[in-house]
């Protein structure tokens, strides 16, 4: 089995598409619109032709990346609903950084997103990075730019209600699922 995976790894990635699926957590985060209307038009980094850059549109936490063609979405759907995800705060500002932007983001803290990536790093999956840092994006700035809104949003945090799970297929595709709550104690 082990052989096939490989193989249609080996397939996949050498046919000319190098996109993977990906599981999102998405969030009802209003007071995100408000700090993004913060930012200063000229510090944004965007690409002609290439709309994932630029402010963050839909405010979602990734749960894992790199899907192979093969993954089943209701799998993946199943696994996350396997978890009472409950709130997850919002927080840290801080920044990933290279050459081309900076990726201004809060960490999400949450401890069952940690149990949730790693079962679903059990499917067949493509990951570069080895530890999984679970954040939402802000926005991409130029190079240099994320410091200041670092500075200014210092503190800030937020407890926000997942919204949904949104599976990205290798074809672009997007599937919406509803996800299990915690349960309101008493």
């Amino acid at each position: 089995m082990q052989y096939v995976q490989l193989f249609e790894q080996f397939i996949f990635e050498n046919s000319g598409n190098h996109k993977y699926g990906c599981a999102m957590l998405y969030f009802d985060f209003p007071q995100l619109k408000k700090l993004q209307e913060e930012i200063e038009p000229e510090d944004i980094y965007e690409e002609e032709d290439d709309s994932s850059y630029g402010i963050e549109k839909d405010p979602h936490c990734t749960l894992l990346y790199g899907f192979w063609k093969s993954v089943c979405p209701l799998k993946v759907r199943d696994v996350v609903n396997s978890h009472e995800i409950g709130k997850c705060t919002v927080h840290k500002i801080s920044k990933f950084e290279n050459e081309k932007y900076d990726v201004l983001k809060f960490e999400v803290k949450n401890p069952v997103l940690h149990e949730i990536n790693k079962e679903l790093a059990e499917f067949p999956h493509t990951n570069k990075f080895k530890d999984y840092k679970p954040h939402a994006t802000v926005a991409y700035l130029k190079p240099g730019k994320a410091d200041k809104y670092i500075k200014k949003w210092k503190g800030k945090s937020f407890d926000l209600d997942p919204k949904k799970l949104v599976y990205s297929e290798v074809t672009g595709e997007k599937k919406h699922y509803k996800i299990k709550h915690e349960e309101a104690s008493s």
